[in-house]
């Protein structure tokens, strides 16, 4: 997957070189679609060969992956809004701030929530533990 995405990627570049690459024509090519697809498949392979491996921040990261993809983009939206929107600051750092503030709301949101009974059920789908009451 990788020589073959390899061997797209150069024809890519050769044909498109100098153009716009988010134009109608060159986003909807042949080209570009079969590209992506085989520079995905050879991204999961890659990553499912070498990097499968586990520790404890991984684990840790495992437990709270819903609540980031659940919550992330509140963060990066709020910088969009309210800073990048406004130009006070430069687009790198705009980027960080970004970066930050959907990993860091999204950990927060998905901390406050999740310990809500009635919200973590209907946000997250987190069910009440039932205990086992032996009489």
């Amino acid at each position: 997957m990788a020589v073959t995405s390899g061997v797209l990627g150069a024809a890519f570049c050769a044909r498109y070189f100098g153009e716009v690459y988010a134009d109608n024509p060159v986003y909807r090519s042949v080209l570009f679609v079969t590209y992506g697809y085989f520079a995905c498949l050879a991204i999961f392979g890659g990553m499912a060969k070498y990097c499968d491996f586990s520790n404890r921040f991984t684990r840790w990261m495992s437990k709270r992956s819903f609540g980031l993809y659940v919550f992330h983009y509140l963060g990066i939206s709020s910088v969009a809004l309210f800073v990048a929107r406004r130009g006070i600051l430069p687009a790198p750092a705009v980027y960080l701030l970004s970066l930050i503030a959907g990993f860091a709301g999204a950990y927060l949101l998905n901390g406050i929530i999740s310990r809500i009974p009635g919200y973590r059920w209907a946000v997250l789908g987190i069910k009440e533990e039932k205990k086992n009451v032996q009489g």
